[in-house]
């Protein structure tokens, strides 16, 4: 009998191991709406970066950076919340740093950390196919 009870109570409890990890999934709405915003506002850096407008690659930049840290507590389908996360912390460094050179005017600096991030963006985008 107790060999039973313990048995329900292990059932349990894994049960309710894999209904927590249920809720805990990404909120794929919430995914796709930021990526989309993300690729826009890379478009819109890169046509703005053409025409040296600063002010334009800087806003856009924060888009991205807002965006992405809105993610951070997102559970990838693959790989690990801990990569997942410091993926995401690399992607709005590089996008704060892309600001600042902006204020200098730095059109290669900003154009490396405009690469780095659509690397970054690449790996995030890998652990959600």
């Amino acid at each position: 009998m107790k060999i039973f009870f313990v048995l329900f109570i292990v059932c349990v409890v894994t049960i309710s191991g894999f209904a927590i990890q249920a809720f805990a999934e990404y909120d794929q709405e919430k995914v796709v709406s930021v990526m989309r915003a993300s690729g826009a506002a890379m478009g819109a850096i890169k046509k703005a970066l053409k025409a040296s407008d600063f002010f334009t690659v800087a806003e856009n930049l924060m888009v991205i950076a807002t965006g992405m840290n809105s993610l951070n507590e997102v559970t990838p389908p693959t790989g690990s919340q801990e990569h997942w996360v410091a993926t995401h912390q690399s992607l709005i460094k590089a996008a704060l740093k892309g600001i600042g050179a902006c204020g200098e005017e730095d059109a290669e600096k900003v154009g490396m950390y405009v690469g780095e991030i659509g690397k970054l963006i690449k790996e995030g985008h890998g652990m959600f196919k």
